[in-house]
């Protein structure tokens, strides 16, 4: 599928939805069942060139890219500015600790501003769920030369015992084989207790194997984030 050239302009939902339903199910008290590696529902998705504007407007937790577990997805040269949510959302939550379908992605070059403009715990980009259908670098995330400024820049008034978290990148639940090199994070935020160009949740009710980043890198490098970093990016 080629999702190319368009402009989305105060949109009630999520502008752009890849693969986030179909053939996804979660038994009584368990993790979401979703396709297992080689079995994905799209494969070689490309959306770029895209501009989305004022989204989420009716369904606040909306955010302006979504994709549940493609495959070989590139999300490239988007432009997307004011919205209640994150920018662009990959994985379901709340992610898995195993190998799915999701892998071979390439979210480069976007540029994303004034996001999380209500919501906060999320990010111009986040992640859920292992990024690599086989445990590899080659096989999984690849996040590159994206522009992310001011978000949060004219969002409401945030409780003061509310988690707060706001991030250029954000790497939740289970992310897994993630490399990040050359993105550029200005103001993610100034007014909230946690915030950075990149950060990894180290949050201490997620089981042991859902904790993210035990295997991501980013920079030329090759420094390994680990769960708890709260950093810029050094390139």
């Amino acid at each position: 599928t080629l999702i190319e050239g368009n402009a989305f302009h105060e949109t009630a939902g999520i502008p752009i939805s890849v693969d986030t339903k179909a053939g996804f199910e979660v038994p009584p008290g368990g993790y979401l069942v979703a396709p297992p590696p080689g079995q994905a529902h799209s494969v070689d998705d490309r959306i770029r060139e895209n501009r989305i504007e004022d989204f989420g407007k009716e369904y606040l937790a909306s955010p302006a890219i979504m994709a549940g577990y493609p495959s070989g997805m590139q999300v490239e040269n988007n432009q997307i500015r004011k919205g209640h949510a994150s920018g662009i959302l990959l994985g379901w939550y709340p992610g898995l600790p195993n190998p799915t379908s999701l892998g071979r992605t390439r979210i480069i070059g976007n540029r994303i501003s004034e996001v999380l403009g209500i919501l906060n715990d999320g990010g111009g980009i986040i992640t859920t769920g292992h990024q690599s259908s086989g445990d590899t670098y080659e096989g999984g995330l690849e996040v590159r030369r994206n522009y992310l400024y001011d978000l949060r820049r004219y969002s409401l008034d945030v409780p003061p015992d509310a988690y707060r978290v706001s991030a250029g990148i954000y790497y939740d639940w289970g992310s897994e084989y993630i490399q990040t090199t050359g993105n550029i994070s200005v103001r993610p935020d100034g007014d909230v207790s946690q915030t950075s160009s990149i950060f990894v949740n180290d949050d201490s009710k997620q089981p042991p194997e859902m904790r993210p980043c035990d295997n991501c890198i980013w920079s030329e490098g090759g420094a390994t984030v680990r769960p708890g970093d709260n950093v810029d990016d050094p390139s």
